[in-house]
């Protein structure tokens, strides 16, 4: 068997006996051609794996990342491509808690939700819960193309754990969700690095680049040599934030270029930081928030549809 025809062997392991052959350069633990030989992959017992897709394919169902396992994935042989199939309800990627997914290296690869053909309970790209956790997006990677229907965070939705975009060619584009139509970070890190760009994303109510609560701003970094473009939210711009927000964390927030005709980070349009928290449970109703003004000290609170709004309004109970 020449080299040529070991390079079209579907499934890849360096533990299968190769004879006669060359391992292709860079090494890659496995090689998957199609959606099995992917997940057998992910699934294989070695702690960490470095996955090299040959080919691009449909995900049909949602690909776990084993608890406190480290899984590198990017392409091989050209740019790569991972689809969402219109099946396929729910996030395409789950990480379980301690596991690390990170995209790209020396290849990159691409993420598509298919966002024209999803079905109304589809989720994010990628979801994670527990603090330990990484999803990182690396040079030449693309999350694009999803809309998540039943919770927040359009390509990442995170409760908890890090997120790190940036890299040459790093890109968040064309997702949508009620709060961070791209990113969303309940309680954990966030770091936009150089060459990342986060674009044309879109939220419902709040960050149509990245969603965190107030809270969480201290744990959000966005670096030089980054670029948010053609984001939107449907609460609209910078009057609903605080200049006092931008002033306390202008030290997390350098020199980037904002979607037009912001300045600042904290627009909404790219950064949001008000509204609800991720729905845990995609199955219930979720409670739509009222925005409304204690007479006290003028603060904003929110309160549920449930809630008497007047009482809301005189009390910010």
């Amino acid at each position: 068997m020449n080299e040529t025809e070991s390079l079209n062997i579907k499934y890849y392991s360096k533990h299968s006996l190769y004879k006669g052959t060359r391992v292709p350069e860079p090494r890659a633990d496995y090689y998957p051609y199609d959606m099995v030989a992917l997940e057998n992959a992910i699934n294989a017992s070695h702690t960490t794996d470095d996955i090299q897709v040959g080919a691009s394919f449909f995900i049909t169902r949602t690909l776990v990342i084993p608890a406190n396992k480290t899984v590198t994935l990017r392409s091989y042989g050209g740019m790569r491509t991972l689809t969402r199939d219109p099946s396929l309800s729910g996030p395409m990627f789950r990480l379980m808690p301690g596991a690390k997914l990170y995209l790209g290296g020396v290849t990159g690869i691409i993420l598509d939700g298919n966002r024209i053909s999803a079905p109304v309970d589809s989720g994010p790209i990628i979801e994670m819960f527990d603090d330990s956790s990484v999803v990182s997006v690396g040079a030449s990677v693309t999350l694009r193309n999803n809309i998540n229907y039943v919770s927040n965070g359009g390509a990442i939705r995170a409760v908890s754990g890090s997120i790190v975009v940036g890299g040459t060619g790093a890109t968040i584009q064309n997702n949508k969700a009620d709060n961070g139509g791209g990113l969303s970070n309940v309680s954990g890190s966030i770091a936009i690095n150089a060459g990342a760009t986060i674009s044309n994303n879109a939220a419902d109510y709040n960050g149509g680049g990245i969603f965190t609560p107030r809270a969480n701003l201290g744990n959000l970094t966005v670096a030089s040599g980054t670029t948010f473009n053609g984001n939107s939210a449907g609460t609209g711009g910078v009057p609903i934030y605080a200049v006092t927000d931008a002033g306390l964390y202008a030290s997390h927030i350098f020199g980037t270029t904002w979607t037009t005709p912001y300045v600042q980070g904290y627009n909404n349009f790219d950064i949001g930081y008000r509204g609800p928290l991720p729905n845990n449970n995609p199955m219930a109703v979720r409670e739509r928030l009222l925005r409304a003004r204690n007479k006290g000290d003028n603060s904003v609170v929110w309160c549920s549809n449930t809630t008497d709004y007047c009482k809301c309004l005189n009390s910010g109970n």
